[in-house]
């Protein structure tokens, strides 16, 4: 099954439903507010598969855990990027990483290249 788009335009390769394992669509929110969130999920959810709360702001941002549960309640996965955990390494402190409570709702974190290490996949 595919999803129909607004109007006709040669060329368009098909989108299928979610869970799709082609395809696949990550946006990157850079702190947007609930409301943004609320926005782009009422316009284009069907298109999203993940979401990257990117640049750390998932810890620095308001209503992170709202914004969360709104992206999950869409069928939207959610992950953190590579700086938040760098800025934990940095730190010696991986193990509050894994713990903390925003990232716990989250499923993956996005390692940068530097650290030569493979995804870190948190608890759901």
């Amino acid at each position: 099954m595919s999803l129909v788009y607004n109007s006709q335009l040669a060329h368009l390769p098909q989108r299928t439903i979610k869970s799709r394992t082609n395809g696949v669509t990550m946006v990157m929110d850079k702190g947007i507010s609930t409301r943004q969130a609320e926005d782009m999920i009422s316009t284009s959810s069907d298109y999203i598969d993940f979401v990257k709360l990117g640049f750390g702001t998932s810890i620095i941002s308001k209503n992170t855990k709202e914004k969360i549960k709104l992206y999950k309640e869409a069928g939207i996965k959610v992950y953190v990027g590579g700086t938040l955990f760098e800025a934990f390494v940095i730190r010696n402190k991986f193990e509050d990483f894994k713990e903390n409570a925003v990232l716990a709702s989250c499923i993956l974190a996005a390692i940068a290249q530097p650290f030569g290490l493979a995804p870190v996949f948190i608890k759901p």
